[in-house]
């Protein structure tokens, strides 16, 4: 006769409650928060996004990030051309990037994901260029870590929060006129498609 742990055994290597399609879109909305000197320049602004999405091997996935955000100042951007300083007031943010994600837990409830990921930041402003006339942007190398926490609540409907940090290189870039620091938190509802296939 099969043991009570043998049948436990076969009931989990067969659950397929987290098993998501090979390929996904994600759609992210939520709040890109300022920390450290990165909040004396902005406020918690609003963050949407989507990505692209590939299972590599078992619990592991590679995705492709396009987040823009519509930045609230606390102050204006002081922006560097040549020998001058210029203001901007309306200035646009984006993140563009690779992320992988690795199941670090599950139960029939929750299933938790590790979120890491190499992306490029980037503010749009206002101020143009004085030979190309193109529109400055602030662009940087983003180094970021975080938790996907996906909720089982409505079957197979993949519902989660992203949560994640991020460190940005902005002051290294040649057309800021002062530092205005790195460091932001990223909180965000989570949808991806299709649905889950779950035979239990």
């Amino acid at each position: 006769m099969e043991s009570a742990a043998g049948k436990n055994f076969a009931i989990q290597k067969n659950d397929t409650t987290w098993k998501f399609h090979p390929f996904s879109v994600d759609i992210i909305v939520g709040s890109y928060i300022p920390i450290g000197k990165l909040n004396e320049q902005f406020k918690p602004s609003l963050q949407v996004g989507w990505s692209l999405g590939l299972t590599i091997y078992k619990n592991t996935r590679l995705s492709v990030m396009v987040a823009p955000r519509f930045l609230l100042e606390k102050r204006s951007l002081a922006v560097k051309v040549k020998d001058s300083i210029i203001y901007d007031y309306h200035p646009l943010g984006w993140s563009i990037g690779g992320l992988s994600s690795t199941r670090l837990y599950e139960n029939k409830q929750i299933c938790l994901e590790l979120i890491n990921g190499v992306t490029w930041e980037g503010i749009v402003t206002d101020v143009s260029d004085v030979n190309s006339g193109d529109s400055i942007s602030i662009s940087s190398l983003g180094l970021s870590l975080g938790l996907n926490t996906w909720f089982n609540i409505i079957n197979r409907i993949n519902l989660g929060v992203l949560a994640y940090y991020t460190f940005s290189t902005y002051d290294n870039s040649k057309y800021l006129a002062n530092p205005i620091g790195n460091s932001s938190f990223n909180l965000s509802l989570i949808y991806r498609g299709p649905k889950r296939n779950q035979n239990r």
